[in-house]
């Protein structure tokens, strides 16, 4: 997409690759504080970013469905 080209549908997506993103540093950050309360080790596998991320990405969604005026077609 050239810079003007429907400019407005950049915004939006911006805002919602930072939406997103938040929530999944704050996923994150809670996956930390949960095993630092428990004295455990603080640590991530791969498998636990990916579930993260899966997880973020259907709360996100889910929050558009709710939230969002429906489009017309």
């Amino acid at each position: 997409m050239r810079y003007g080209e429907n400019h407005h549908h950049g915004l939006v997506s911006i805002r919602m690759k930072k939406d997103i993103d938040t929530l999944i540093v704050d996923m994150i950050m809670d996956h930390y504080n949960i095993q630092s309360m428990q004295g455990s080790r603080e640590l991530m596998t791969s498998k636990q970013f990916d579930r993260i991320c899966d997880e973020a990405e259907k709360i996100f969604y889910e929050s558009i469905l709710i939230t969002e005026e429906p489009g017309v077609a």
